[in-house]
């Protein structure tokens, strides 16, 4: 088990086999793919090789689609508000004339 001050969330899980003399490992729990078996390196064993993760900023980048998303909403939100305060200026300077 790790230290109480590593994030649990992201550690690995893993299923060591020993069958007739051979060793083969299975990762059960893998959430950000930080485990990567190889059960044919050898004629008796296998091996799992398991990525150190020191902080959270190493792990794996997502929500980018998310982001871009509301990148763009608020975008056609702006333009939209511009278009409306634009509009309204031309219709009150129409109704002064």
């Amino acid at each position: 088990m790790p230290p109480d001050t590593y994030w649990q969330t992201a550690l690995p899980t893993m299923t060591v086999t020993v069958a007739g003399g051979k060793v083969s490992f299975a990762a059960t729990t893998d959430t950000f793919g930080l485990v990567t078996v190889d059960n044919t390196t050898d004629e008796n064993n296998g091996t799992a090789t398991v990525k150190n993760i020191r902080n959270i900023t190493q792990l794996p980048l997502t929500g980018a689609a998310g982001i871009a998303m509301f990148t763009v909403v608020g975008l056609l939100v702006l333009g939209a508000g511009v278009g409306v305060y634009v509009k309204s200026r031309s219709t009150r300077k129409a109704m002064m004339a």
